[in-house]
């Protein structure tokens, strides 16, 4: 989003002091006697002294116009951060109750989502696995299974039916799988 804000805050203070610099210049001059002419002098020092009043009112119009932009475009992160905590926390909470064994990870592998039911049927310990890298968590993988990965994170949807899969405990189950990008 482009935003018309004109000339920056900084703009208008130096405007702001260089009518407040003139003014004492002039009123300086004027004490001195330089300036004969009193009419000429008052003028001078009136039309100085009210287009700094006025420089110092656009500076501080132009600040609150740039504060009410500054905090809507805040308000709008904010909601919008919001509504993204509120989204991934129901993720989360659909997936963690989930009756099937689901985990979802990053481009990294690292698991963004986990359910109950994948971390019992999977035997792992560790409960908190969430920005852990699958590797980590499944140290001892068949090589299969690092090729399956790495062509699922190539975009590639694979799935097996029946499929065995022996458990660090040795334990044989026969399983349904399915990975997508």
């Amino acid at each position: 989003m482009k935003r018309e804000l004109g000339y920056s805050v900084s703009f208008y203070f130096v405007l702001f002091v260089i009518g407040i610099l003139g003014v004492i210049a002039l009123s300086y001059t004027w004490s001195l006697g330089w300036l004969n002419d009193h009419f000429f002098s008052l003028f001078n020092e009136s039309l100085i002294l009210l287009f700094s009043l006025f420089l110092a009112l656009l500076f501080l119009f132009k600040t609150k116009k740039e504060n009410k932009v500054l905090q809507s475009e805040i308000g709008k992160r904010v909601k919008a951060e919001n509504a993204l905590s509120q989204s991934h926390q129901l993720m989360s909470y659909i997936i963690e109750h989930s009756t099937s064994s689901i985990a979802v990870f990053d481009k990294e592998l690292r698991y963004i989502y986990v359910s109950h039911s994948f971390l019992h049927d999977f035997n792992v310990k560790e409960k908190n696995v969430i920005g852990k890298h699958h590797y980590t968590v499944f140290p001892n993988l068949p090589e299969k299974w690092y090729s399956i990965h790495k062509r699922a994170l190539n975009g590639e949807v694979l799935s097996e039916d029946i499929d065995l899969y022996i458990q660090p405990n040795g334990k044989k189950e026969w399983v349904h799988w399915e990975f997508r990008p």
